[in-house]
């Protein structure tokens, strides 16, 4: 069994937070999420308890085919907590398909961030492991790798929704900038082979010149192997 944790701080009000978790899907980073059903919801005193099952395109590594049988969509049950009480929402996902492979255990627990009211603090908490005699640590460091990969992808998916709920117009300024920034390098370019063209033409030994040089540097194992020499 594997084991992993990260802290992240979420910029939006602990409510928010909420509302927005049942609209996290669909967003630019689930393209895996196939579907998402209601199993179960139901009030015990100041709580409300929600189970839910979610279908995801699955990936495996070639080695890991052959125990797999050809499955590529997982099914994950999701149970969540919302205490309204103590501002707290926990979250427990786990895999129920190809659990003798590998299994995934994730927790994750939002709260108001005591350092800084206005926003959430979010511990991510990861357990993996496998059964599967001789490939068990490799599988289950897979299942980390993996969670450690798409970790920035699903935080920023779930913020692009949060963003399109409570702050849309920062999305526009993202979108005005990066298309700004597009005109701006491509523009940075053509000056670029303009300013190369002209000095070819103008100075066509000095800069073959020049550019030779540049081109083999004096690297400092050359000169480390001189030295060597040198010594002996």
């Amino acid at each position: 069994m594997r084991y992993w944790c990260r802290d992240i701080i979420i910029n939006f009000e602990w409510s928010q937070v909420v509302q927005g978790f049942w609209q996290r899907y669909p967003n630019p980073a689930s393209a895996h999420v196939l579907t998402e059903d209601v199993l179960e919801r139901r009030i015990e005193g100041h709580k409300l308890i929600t189970k839910r099952i979610i279908m995801k395109k699955g990936k495996v590594p070639s080695y890991l085919e052959r125990f797999t049988g050809g499955v590529r969509n997982i099914h994950v049950i999701e149970e969540s907590v919302l205490d309204l009480n103590e501002k707290t929402f926990v979250t427990y996902t786990r895999n129920i398909d190809m659990q003798n492979v590998m299994s995934a255990h994730e927790k994750c627990s939002y709260r108001v961030n005591p350092k800084d009211p206005s926003n959430v603090l979010c511990e991510r908490q990861l357990w993996s492991g496998s059964n599967i005699a001789g490939f068990g640590n490799i599988i289950s460091m897979y299942g980390v790798k993996q969670y450690q990969k798409n970790f920035e992808s699903t935080s920023n998916g779930f913020n692009y929704v949060l963003q399109s709920m409570f702050d849309p117009d920062s999305l526009k300024t993202s979108r005005s900038e990066k298309c700004t920034n597009k005109k701006i390098n491509y523009i940075l370019k053509i000056l670029k082979q303009i300013h190369s063209k002209v000095r070819e033409l103008l100075f066509p030994h000095n800069y073959t010149l020049l550019v030779y040089n540049h081109q083999i540097p004096e690297h400092p194992s050359h000169i480390l192997h001189a030295n060597a020499s040198f010594c002996m």
